[in-house]
């Protein structure tokens, strides 16, 4: 099943507290897929913060 990509990167209404902590947690499966879903993760929450 395919989703459209068109709202994934939206962060519209997200609001972190200033002293929150957010924790990714990866398996090394499958390690070239699971690195780009990480890389997508972090860039949407550094355009939280």
């Amino acid at each position: 099943m395919s989703v459209p990509t068109n709202n994934l990167y939206n962060t519209t209404g997200i609001q972190l507290p200033k002293d929150a902590f957010v924790v990714l947690v990866c398996t090394e499966w499958n390690a070239e897929t699971i690195e780009k879903l990480v890389a997508g993760a972090q860039k949407s929450l550094r355009n939280i913060v």
